[in-house]
């Protein structure tokens, strides 16, 4: 009996070429002579049927218009570390590396005025500060009279250090309020502590760092406060 699958096979192939020009013709002749037989033509027209049938395949694929493209196996992820918390630093209590600038301290490191004791102490530290520090600087800058910050500095001198203000460097860290707004309000709640003062206690303990104030800023309430968190309190002469 003749093979009329492999016959219907060759009428699919050509009508392939036909709509792909990419794909060569292909002819297929008998596995043996007329009037012969052989043992293996069964197996070996079997084969070629397979063979035919897997090119067809390729060219319905090649032709067929939308055929999604094969994904890739997702890649295996590594583990994850452990988040820190911005700006906390690990270590003891008694860490000095990093100290906490009131904004009359602040306004010596960006003004450019680091002599004496306090030249040493910016030397050998990394620097933080607080928002509401930072905000009252901001402040003696941008007023007419300057405020007790500024007040006896040029209008260029302000200006420029307005502009430090402005480009603060990322040496002097700043932690967000949200990660200490909540003890703040611990602290000042019993009022013997002003909002200013709180929040300085609060980045201190939050950093586990000194909280380094000018002497004519120093008062009980801050003191006492920094005492009760075990915060180092240093007072700075300028």
């Amino acid at each position: 009996m003749p093979n009329t699958w492999c016959g219907r096979a060759f009428h699919q192939v050509d009508s392939m070429h036909e709509r792909c020009s990419a794909i060569p013709r292909v002819c297929f002749g008998a596995d043996v002579g007329p009037g012969r037989s052989s043992p293996s033509v069964g197996p070996r027209r079997w084969r070629a049927c397979r063979r035919h049938r897997s090119r067809i395949r390729r060219a319905h694929r090649s032709c067929g218009a939308g055929e999604a493209a094969p994904r890739r196996p997702p890649q295996p992820r590594g583990s994850r570390g452990v988040r820190r918390l911005p700006g906390r630093r690990p270590g003891p209590r008694n860490d000095v590396s990093l100290v906490v600038l009131d904004d009359h301290l602040l306004r010596e490191v960006l003004g450019g005025e680091q002599v004496g004791q306090f030249g040493r102490l910016v030397e050998s530290n990394d620097l933080a500060t607080t928002n509401l520090y930072y905000v009252r600087l901001c402040k003696s800058v941008v007023g007419a009279r300057g405020g007790a910050l500024t007040g006896g500095w040029s209008q260029e001198r302000r200006r420029a250090l307005g502009r430090r203000l402005l480009e603060l460097p990322d040496s002097i860290l700043i932690p967000p309020m949200r990660h200490t707004g909540y003890r703040l309000a611990e602290l000042a709640e019993g009022g013997r502590i002003s909002t200013l003062g709180a929040e300085a206690v609060a980045v201190a303990e939050h950093l586990d760092a000194s909280l380094c104030v000018w002497e004519g800023d120093d008062g009980p309430g801050i003191r006492s406060a920094a005492r009760a968190a075990r915060v180092n309190y240093r007072t700075i002469p300028l």
